[in-house]
């Protein structure tokens, strides 16, 4: 192996980073690596070349060393999203990744959907319902880096503080990162011409698509690796705060990196005077309890802000652990009078009024509601658990005000029984909803305490927690996965509701067995797609009501494709996106080409797959059919929106 041109090749890439555990752009995998050490050339290297040589040998070796023991873990933000991902589209020219587990620029993500965060943009309302913080991330282990998806909606100015970053520890300390525009993220739309790298060393794009409408734009998105300067100590939770910026935030992963630290990337300029943070107008109230005086932790708060004549609804909040409830409001300006009403756990639904520019923090005494339940039953008699259930009913405060609460949600136990304990000392008019599929309808029931019927409870027993709630149970699918006669184990299977891509959808992995279960479905055929690394994809109409289903997969086939300029010259890091595969866009595939400009999927389907292909700097190529055979397919890309 001749070491000089191996090193002289990882210089000269622009991928090639020692700082980062894997190399860089999509497509620059280590076995590409392995290709270059191959090659050899005749060059005598200098003394003093070759001892660079052997030091940047073993900081890649110690680079190499330091991936193979450090893991990552993407955290679950699907509580907080404020759109599901196959629903988030802030254009008809947006055209992201596909959803799920993801590995961008090197890092699984899941994304499970946008969780977006309140700005203030003259193009929109200053109150637009979106949050202003996320409370309570779980992470509970140690960490080494924190990688961010993220990007934004609209343009801001460079540097503009957006969103704070907020690591909590198990000694009760605290750390905070600010996220700014400019040096983490942009816009998701960029000009394709346009340098949109921020300005920040650990932030790269790392997601970059054509505009699903014609134009010289992309779509794009950016990852940040924040390093914990508190690696040693556990990371309990995380927290993320808008700072009111023009833009909005956009965040639809997170994934902690635990294992040994690496120092961040020295920055390659000064970035020069960054604009100041201007700090939001906080209104605190504190929860306590009537008689003890303890804090109520777990607590729905909702904030009503009167506007113009208006009522409009903020996004209820979470009192915390010490049973305080922080409600954020525009950088410099007044916070304008509010009322809450707050439902605690145990506690009944209270109105309270804070007075316009509160200073500190208020105290309300909340006093204890009483407890009801009921047990839910199939039409067979059988218990029903893990059904959602959710009450609620027009109350009339001591004022004389009429409200809508919003009840904590509860769970049904494996008996079928659910209790709640915020509920008034009169029960009238009571609704409850119990939600018990994503498939079927919402149960609604209704206080009746003079007749009876299949969808009316008696309020008296309801208070005794004897009222029985009969529901039609949902059909239930158990089927087992095989190729060539072995089990497909891993393999990723996507339930449709009806024939379409774009049905609602549920999806689960098969075991080490090749069994998978769904349940609480319609009593209807719905659609099962197979997608895995050991099978060729597979879409395949079955009945509900048929158990223990074996499904035989095809055995996968491997497309192939050489993507080249007019000059004959291979085109790395073009992005193949599938778009259609029996007449709809049922798979979520993509990939990139190599340094040799080859794109290779090794479990495809055996039937023809259309793809877009995109490369910066050339003209989009959007119908590409690709099939299973001997010869790849070839493309030579024209140079384009330049």
């Amino acid at each position: 192996m001749n070491t000089h041109f191996l090193f002289s090749q990882l210089c000269h890439s622009p991928s090639f980073s020692p700082r980062s555990h894997h190399f860089g752009r999509p497509g620059l995998e280590p076995r590409l690596l392995r290709r270059h050490c191959c090659a050899s050339v005749s060059i005598a290297p200098s003394p003093s070349t070759m001892r660079n040589l052997l030091l940047s040998v073993l900081l890649l070796l110690a680079t190499a060393a330091f991936s193979a023991t450090n893991t990552f873990t993407p955290l679950d933000l699907s509580p907080h999203v404020t759109f599901p991902w196959d629903q988030f589209r802030p254009s008809p020219a947006w055209n992201g990744p596909p959803g799920g587990l993801q590995k961008l620029g090197g890092i699984p993500f899941q994304i499970d959907g946008a969780v977006q965060f309140r700005c203030v943009n003259s193009q929109k309302s200053r109150f637009d319902g979106y949050p202003t913080r996320i409370r309570n991330i779980p992470v509970r282990s140690r960490v080494a880096r924190f990688h961010l998806l993220h990007f934004s909606e609209f343009t801001g100015g460079q540097g503009e503080p957006v969103a704070r970053f907020v690591v909590r520890y198990s000694d009760a300390k605290e750390h905070e990162f600010v996220l700014r525009y400019g040096v983490h993220f942009q816009d998701w739309s960029q000009f394709v011409r346009s340098n949109a790298n921020g300005s920040d060393p650990n932030s790269r794009i790392v997601w970059t698509a054509p505009h699903r409408t014609e134009g010289p734009w992309v779509v794009t998105m950016w990852q940040t690796d924040l390093v914990n300067p508190r690696p040693d100590v556990e990371v309990t939770s995380i927290e993320v705060r808008s700072l009111f910026s023009q833009v909005r935030y956009n965040m639809p992963a997170i994934t902690v990196e635990s294992g040994s630290a690496t120092p961040p990337a020295e920055q390659s300029s000064h970035p020069g005077p960054m604009p100041k943070i201007r700090e939001p107008v906080v209104t605190r109230i504190k929860l306590v309890d009537e008689q003890s005086g303890s804090p109520i932790a777990g607590a729905i708060v909702q904030a009503i802000v009167p506007r113009e004549g208006q009522i409009l609804q903020e996004a209820p909040i979470e009192s915390d652990q010490d049973g305080v409830a922080a409600i954020d409001f525009p950088p410099e300006t007044e916070a304008p009078p509010i009322e809450l009403l707050v439902t605690g756990q145990s506690h009944v639904s209270t109105r309270f009024s804070v007075p316009a520019n509160n200073h500190g923090t208020m105290t309300f005494r909340m006093r204890r509601g009483k407890r009801i339940g009921g047990r839910l039953m199939d039409e067979a008699g059988r218990p029903v658990a893990g059904a959602t259930v959710t009450l609620g009913a027009p109350q009339q405060d001591e004022s004389g005000k009429f409200s809508t609460a919003k009840w904590p949600p509860v769970i049904s136990n494996t008996n079928g029984d659910w209790s709640l304990g915020c509920a008034p000392a009169v029960l009238t008019n009571l609704v409850v909803s119990i939600q018990h599929s994503p498939w079927l309808p919402v149960t609604i029931f209704e206080q009746d305490d003079t007749t009876r019927g299949p969808l009316a409870f008696n309020g008296q027993e309801l208070a005794q927690s004897k009222a029985i709630f009969k529901i039609k149970r949902g059909q239930q699918l158990k089927a087992s996965a095989t190729c060539e006669g072995k089990p497909v184990t891993g393999a990723l299977v996507t339930l449709f509701l009806w024939e379409s891509p774009v049905a609602t959808r549920l999806s689960i992995h098969t075991d080490r067995e090749g069994r998978f279960e769904f349940s609480g479905l319609p009593a209807s055929p719905v659609w099962l797609l197979f997608s895995g690394e050991r099978s060729s994809p597979e879409l395949q109409k079955v009945d509900p009501g048929t158990n223990s289903i074996s499904i035989s997969l095809p055995p996968p086939k491997t497309l192939e494709a050489i993507i080249q300029d007019q000059s004959g010259r291979p085109l790395p890091n073009a992005l193949f996106q599938a778009t259609s595969w029996r007449g709809g866009s049922w798979l979520q595939r993509f990939g990139y080409t190599d340094a040799e400009g080859k794109f290779r999927w090794e479990s495809a389907p055996a039937d023809p797959v259309t793809f877009t292909v995109s490369c910066r700097g050339y003209s989009t190529v959007r119908e590409f059919v690709l099939q299973p055979g001997n010869v790849p397919g070839k493309l030579k890309m024209e140079r384009g929106n330049e």
